[in-house]
């Protein structure tokens, strides 16, 4: 396997770094080499330390040169792209166009700095994170590499569900905390994956203690194509071997409706030869890197880039045939708006947003042809790059990493503390030994233990051993990518209170609650979008409801200190919003010539209660015919959020204006926790409960479209009409369900 001339850095370098505090030059200190600056035993010398003491000093001066020599090679193949730097300019793919002096002056975070440029820089300093100015990403860093190097030394003990994870995938943790805490480059982490002492290629994974090995990657491949009959019953026949880059693998999506016209059959022919094309695995990793190892890893990330954007607007094409063949050619509807007050239909021409669609497709499907990229039978540098290889196995190991995560919390609570039933599993739960955390596998085998003992018991329990009857979610993750993205979390639960062996069941509560958090990023601008929580829940003598609503951090609705209770017997109908709009307008004459541009973002967020909690009788109601309820929920709590945004440009003369405006939908969604559930006592004194509680997170952003508009002086000349649309990531999910009808709370809870 052949490999690329290129830096490279040791995982251990970040363990030998040293502070530039207090470093003070020294009268003698001779010029320093290029060598001795990316040196972490050179810089933390006093000669060292003076070097990189401030931008001018030798060691910043030489580092920097070196970036430019190395980062911008001669050898990389010419494909033009947007400058990050000016989106209006163009420079080759490849090319680096940012500065490490650029990088030492501006926040590491910025958007200009993705997973290449921070290795490159790191790699450029020779691992020396002292290097950088930004004080977030070195305490970021060091903290990352000493929680690492504390699980490190601690053995084989156990102190965290993500401990836990981290040992028991152990072979592929360290792999990939070569990334986390190294900030290798994707060529970097190809080469330490196939390195025959620390890879992960070609062999058995174990994990930290030895004792269990990891699943082998299960790699990609073409999916279904058929079904099988084996025995009598029907199973999936699937193809083993993978499309040969992503223009292959759109063309049976390609293939449904009218996109190939007679002009389109040769790119049609070629691209049928390459559906079905090669098995992934590691051996051809390995013979990709050795085909494309003359190609510069940037110009393959461009293709691969590419590729993506290629399929991603292939997608948007499935979504209109679908609603072409439910709607026909034009589809009016209030999706943009839906629940909101005067919410105004919109009439969608969708045939016309295909046609614009598949041009757009067709023009990049032949660029790629024009690119060698429609080859189906010799290696180009659309067909592989280097972040495959890591993109895929953590697809596979994320999945497995997840579910080990989920499981751990659910049986242990994730709590760890020396009182904590983990580590005290003889007097819990009657366990053969009592620390369960002395290894990743101990953590598994207490599963078996909690299991074991709550199936032996009439009754729900939490892993520390109290009664439990409920159910709690909870989530977090972001939409969009670094330029426009969400940050959002909900925490959200339902539960029966008050069981124990020394109360009556009479007395038992319902509760239910949910809280919703979204913060946006637009471009190094945040926003906290919306802070929201409810909780509705019966207490003797009454229903109750506790309520907070934040936007941009100016609290709208706070009612979490002074429940509201009286209105929640016959029901508590409420709707409190915040809405904002910023905007502005300019007009400039060039040529003399009246150009008007404008731009803005409006956001509406907010909270719509219609619930109602009450205590319909205690232990001391005389209960007659069907019974009396003694506690009652129901109704939905929706918090509810929206931003979007817009920008125009119009060129005309007075009574006459003709341009163009985009809109920008930021976000758009609600999360709606439903109840319906009451605590009955019969005549003869039984106590059940029939439980129904649902949530549900619904959100979408970053939807859009561009619009061509005409203002004439009069009303029959104006006309607007849309160019192209498209629609961004989504969340459409159920995060918890729950339906029982008449659960004997007596029976269960003289087992407490």
């Amino acid at each position: 396997m052949r490999t690329r001339t290129r830096v490279s850095i040791s995982s251990f370098v970040l363990a030998a770094l040293a502070t530039t505090s207090g470093a003070m030059a020294q009268p003698s200190c001779p010029t320093p080499t290029v060598v001795q600056c990316r040196d972490p035993a050179y810089l933390a010398t006093a000669c060292g330390q003076a070097s990189v003491a401030s931008e001018a000093s030798a060691c910043s001066v030489l580092i920097r040169t070196a970036y430019d020599a190395e980062m911008q090679r001669p050898d990389v193949s010419v494909e033009e792209v947007a400058s990050p730097d000016d989106p209006e300019t163009t420079v080759a793919a490849g090319v680096r166009p940012y500065s490490f002096f650029k990088h030492m002056t501006q926040h590491f975070e910025g958007q200009f700095l993705g997973v290449e440029q921070k290795s490159q820089l790191y790699n450029a300093g020779g691992g020396s994170i002292n290097l950088f100015a930004d004080g977030i990403t070195r305490t970021g860093l060091d903290s990352l590499r000493a929680q690492r190097e504390r699980w490190q030394a601690n053995g084989n003990v156990v102190q965290s569900c993500t401990e836990y994870v981290q040992e028991r995938f152990h072979d592929y943790t360290r792999f990939r905390d070569l990334a986390d805490v190294s900030l290798l480059s994707d060529e970097v982490l190809f080469d330490q994956a196939f390195d025959t002492s620390t890879g992960i290629a070609n062999r058995t994974l174990y994990s930290k203690s030895g004792a269990s090995a990891l699943p082998a990657v299960v790699w990609p491949s073409n999916g279904q194509i058929g079904t099988i009959i084996v025995g009598g019953v029907p199973k999936p026949l699937m193809d083993p071997k993978a499309p040969k880059n992503g223009y292959f693998k759109a063309y049976k999506s390609l293939a449904r409706g009218s996109f190939f016209g007679p002009a389109d059959a040769a790119i049609r022919s070629k691209l049928q030869a390459g559906t079905s094309h090669h098995v992934v695995n590691w051996s051809w990793h390995a013979q990709m890197q050795d085909a494309l190892s003359d190609e510069h890893p940037e110009t393959l990330r461009y293709h691969e880039d590419q590729q993506q954007d290629f399929l991603k607007l292939t997608a948007e094409r499935d979504k209109l045939l679908d609603l072409i063949a439910k709607h026909g050619p034009t589809f009016t509807s209030t999706d943009h708006c839906a629940g909101q007050p005067g919410c105004a239909p919109v009439t969608r021409d969708l045939q016309a947003e295909l046609t614009a669609l598949e041009a757009a497709l067709k023009a990049q499907l032949y660029q790629a042809d024009a690119d060698g990229c429609i080859d189906a039978v010799n290696v180009t540098r659309c067909d592989w790059s280097y972040r495959q290889l890591r993109d895929q196995v953590a697809a596979f190991y994320s999945k497995h990493m997840e579910a080990a995560y989920q499981t751990c919390v659910a049986n242990t609570g994730a709590n760890f503390a020396p009182g904590s039933p983990v580590r005290n599993a003889v007097s819990a739960f009657g366990a053969p030994k009592n620390d369960y955390t002395t290894t990743a596998e101990d953590i598994e085998g207490f599963g078996a233990v909690v299991n074991n003992w709550v199936a032996s018991q009439p009754f729900p329990k939490t892993p520390d051993g109290r009664p439990y009857i409920g159910d709690r979610k909870s989530d977090h993750g972001t939409l969009g990518s670094s330029d426009l993205s969400l940050d959002w979390s909900y925490d959200t639960g339902w539960e029966v209170t008050g069981l124990s062996p020394q109360a009556q069941a009479c007395s038992a509560n319902l509760s239910v609650d949910g809280a919703f958090t979204a913060v946006g990023h637009a471009y190094g601008t945040t926003v906290e979008v919306i802070d929201a929580a409810a909780k509705i829940y019966t207490e003797q003598p009454a229903g109750k409801a506790k309520v907070r609503l934040e936007v941009l951090d100016v609290k709208i609705w706070n009612r979490w200190d002074n429940p509201y209770s009286a209105e929640l017997q016959t029901g508590l109908v409420k709707e409190m919003k915040s809405g904002t709009k910023k905007e502005f307008t300019t007009t400039v004459y060039p040529f003399g010539v009246p150009v008007t541009l404008g731009a803005g973002v409006g956001m509406s967020v907010g909270m719509k209660i219609d619930a109602k909690a009450r205590i319909g009788g205690a232990c001391s109601s005389t209960p007659s015919g069907s019974g009396v309820d003694l506690a009652t929920i129901t109704g939905t709590v929706t918090p509810f959020a929206q931003a979007d945004a817009f920008a125009s440009a119009a060129v005309g003369v007075p009574g006459f204006r003709a341009g163009v405006k985009c809109n920008l939908v930021l976000v758009r969604g609600e999360m709606p926790i439903s109840a319906g559930a009451r605590i009955t006592m019969s005549p003869s004194r039984a106590v059940t409960a029939s439980l129904s509680f649902a949530g549900k997170q619904k959100f979408r952003m970053l939807d859009g479209n561009v619009k061509a508009f005409v203002d004439g002086p009069l009303s029959f000349l104006d006309s607007e009409w849309t160019l192209f649309s498209w629609q961004g990531p989504s969340i459409d999910e159920e995060i918890f369900k729950f339906e029982k009808s008449n659960i004997p709370l007596d029976l269960i809870k003289n087992y407490l």
